[in-house]
């Protein structure tokens, strides 16, 4: 004779779970999704054939509180086409600010950096070049490519346009300087690097070297040497 199936009921605070909502309600392991702070508390189960039910030890769900869902402020209510988000701080306060790219299909003031004030509460920066930014921008990345002791930041854009990148000044302000065929010697066209570009000392000298993914992969060496910090292209790392 073969034998009974096990059969298996979920339960929360004394109250079986429904199958229906959630399948995995009557089955031998319980997947919850989207958990709030109204999920935490005891969790059973029962397990049962026609000839011996048995109930589970109860466990304790605890859900961490440390995240809540913002509804105020500009980055919940800003309305932008945006593509990707990106954490930095860039003014050395010990809290990260947030750049909320554009759509790379779409031009407009899509791109928006804000500056964390603590508590949860961000304010939009409207100054220099973020003022007017409304270029199709895609991904970016922070780092202190100049080694002064602040986030520079690299964008890419639309595949018919070269990369943005912005200069950290300090005190919260920014130089958008260009990116263009003269970060290499020889001079290549960055135009269509418009994936997620990366900072990584290659070479060992102490100076962040840059990755531009698009239709090629070029890698480009930090030199120091400017105040764009314009790179050569070095002869042991090519375009991929």
């Amino acid at each position: 004779m073969a034998a009974s199936p096990l059969t298996y009921q979920w339960w929360f605070n004394d109250t079986a779970l429904d199958p229906v909502a959630n399948p995995s309600a009557a089955q031998g392991r319980l997947s919850l999704t989207n958990v709030t702070l109204g999920n935490a508390g005891p969790i059973t189960w029962w397990s049962a054939t026609p000839a011996a039910p048995s109930k589970s030890r109860t466990a304790t769900l605890d859900v961490d509180p440390q995240f809540t869902k913002m509804n105020e402020g500009p980055v919940a209510t800003d309305r932008v086409l945006s593509w990707s988000g990106h954490f930095g701080d860039y003014d050395g306060d010990g809290l990260m600010d947030l750049v909320v790219t554009g759509y790379h299909q779409t031009t407009g003031k899509n791109t928006r950096l804000y500056h964390n004030e603590g508590e949860g509460r961000f304010t939009a920066v409207t100054s220099g070049p973020w003022e007017n930014l409304t270029d199709r921008v895609v991904f970016g990345a922070w780092a202190d490519t100049d080694n002064d002791g602040d986030l520079d930041l690299l964008l890419s854009v639309n595949e018919a346009l070269a990369p943005i990148y912005m200069r950290n000044e300090g005190g919260g302000e920014f130089s958008r300087l260009p990116v263009d065929q003269n970060w290499f010697q020889p001079p290549v066209s960055l135009a269509g690097q418009s994936g997620n570009p990366a900072w990584g000392d290659l070479d060992n000298d102490g100076l962040l070297d840059g990755i531009l993914q698009g239709p090629s992969t070029f890698p480009f060496r930090n030199l120091g040497n400017g105040p764009v910090q314009r790179a050569e292209q070095d002869p042991d790392v090519r375009p991929c």
